[in-house]
């Protein structure tokens, strides 16, 4: 069974493609993070029923 060392020695192309699609993911997720978070801020002066919609809707 090969290890690690000689997985990622021999196909260092494949790392290149896969981290070019983690970045653009990683990202957007934080992105969506940053959104829900300010939602729920600019939402929290209101009352819970409001908090709680905004939170579903994320």
């Amino acid at each position: 069974m090969k290890n690690q060392r000689e997985i990622k020695k021999k196909d260092p192309e494949f790392y290149r493609k896969l981290l070019a699609l983690l970045i653009p993911m990683v990202v957007q997720n934080l992105m969506n993070a940053l959104v829900s978070a300010s939602d729920a801020l600019m939402v929290g002066t209101l009352d819970q029923n409001s908090l709680s919609a905004v939170s579903l809707a994320t």
